[in-house]
């Protein structure tokens, strides 16, 4: 029973995060204006966005979901925080001037620091609580 109730947490956290992003990309896409898109930066990547991966990398990292493999997820948060920007405002761009851009590779630390901060707190209070428990 407990394995499956993990693994049915592991799905819903997941999968909340990936709602919050998507549908965040679907806002600009679908609402946004030209003369809302820095409330829509501002909004989106730098309140939206780093407080759902860091609330989703707390949990990951306090609940100790997928052992040492965890770290490897912030990694891939910063993989979805760059694509974010990417499927956005990068993609609007390539559309008004025809062109092709490259992502900005430099967005994948920012968005992995984001997530370790909260795996970080995660992790040690999966410690702290581990050692209050022995005693």
């Amino acid at each position: 029973m407990v394995k499956g109730k993990n693994k049915l947490s592991k799905i819903v956290l997941l999968s909340t995060y990936l709602g919050i992003w998507a549908i965040s990309l679907v806002f600009f896409w679908i609402f946004a204006q030209d003369d809302d898109a820095m409330a829509y930066a501002i909004l989106v990547f730098y309140v939206l966005l780093p407080v759902a991966t860091v609330i989703t990398a707390f949990f990951i990292g306090k609940n100790d979901y997928y052992g040492k493999r965890k770290w490897l997820y912030s990694v891939l948060f910063g993989i979805m925080y760059m694509l974010a920007e990417y499927a956005t405002f990068s993609a609007a761009n390539m559309i008004a001037f025809d062109k092709i851009n490259m992502p900005d590779f430099f967005m994948i630390p920012i968005g992995t620091a984001i997530s370790l901060i909260g795996m970080s707190i995660g992790f040690c209070i999966n410690k702290f609580n581990e050692r209050s428990r022995k005693k």
